[in-house]
């Protein structure tokens, strides 16, 4: 029977409480967390992660961003668990870049070239790899190869 949709799957209550609880604490959850989430509440981990992903495009949607402001590191230990210690070595979350951090950022690419830290120095809230993975994203799209022989 080609074409039938899989049944749209409900939560109960209690599990949906316990979705948004770990989406305010934590947007992009660890497996280890998913998969102790997924015994508690009684569902498969495939089916936190769909609910998750719908969970960030509604945020998305909602406000432009997955995450607030005050959420910028993923809280890991050096043996990459999650800690609640904000002493420990953190993951920089998933970041939209506005067009106005776009033109930052080709402005001082044209400056620095790759150069990263100093192009994170001057685009507050971005951080190095945050800006040299912009730049490998989006290389073809922004023929930034062109102007990376001509920066420096």
């Amino acid at each position: 029977m080609e074409g039938l949709k899989a049944p749209i799957e409900r939560f109960a209550d209690h599990q949906v409480q316990a979705l948004e609880a770990m989406f305010q604490k934590q947007p992009y959850p660890l497996s280890d967390r998913v998969s102790r989430l997924a015994d508690e509440i009684g569902v498969t981990t495939q089916q936190i992660l769909t609910w998750l992903r719908h969970r960030r495009e509604k945020q998305l949607a909602a406000t432009g961003s997955v995450v607030a402001d005050d959420q910028g590191v993923f809280p890991l230990a050096a043996d990459g668990t999650e800690c609640d210690s904000d002493d420990e070595v953190g993951r920089v979350r998933p970041t939209l870049w506005s067009t106005h951090e776009k033109h930052l950022f080709l402005h001082y690419f044209a400056l620095y070239g790759v150069d990263w830290q100093r192009i994170a120095a001057e685009i507050p809230g971005k951080l190095p790899g945050q800006i040299r993975n912009f730049f490998y994203n989006q290389k073809d799209k922004l023929n930034l190869a062109e102007l990376e022989s001509t920066s420096g």
